[in-house]
């Protein structure tokens, strides 16, 4: 069962560091993926890939909330789009 929790662990990671779109679709669908969260902890640890966020919304997803403080980034709740 561990292997199973770390194997999605490195998904996870995955899909925010990614720039692949077809990668990020296929885990959406994999997962059933139905609301994203980038927030502080993910503006840290996988910056190299969160521009996907702003160039996709709208398109993949679409932003339904956004709060937090400029200065250590807001946090963004997308809902993945049919």
């Amino acid at each position: 069962m561990s292997g199973i929790v770390a194997a999605r662990g490195q998904e996870v990671q995955q899909f925010y560091r990614t720039t692949d779109l077809e990668q990020v679709k296929s885990l959406l669908t994999k997962y059933d993926v139905r609301y994203i969260v980038v927030g502080q902890l993910e503006r840290i640890f996988f910056a190299e890939g969160l521009a996907k966020f702003d160039e996709q919304n709208g398109k993949l997803w679409k932003e339904v909330y956004r709060d937090g403080d400029s200065r250590i980034g807001d946090t963004v709740i997308y809902e993945v789009l049919p």
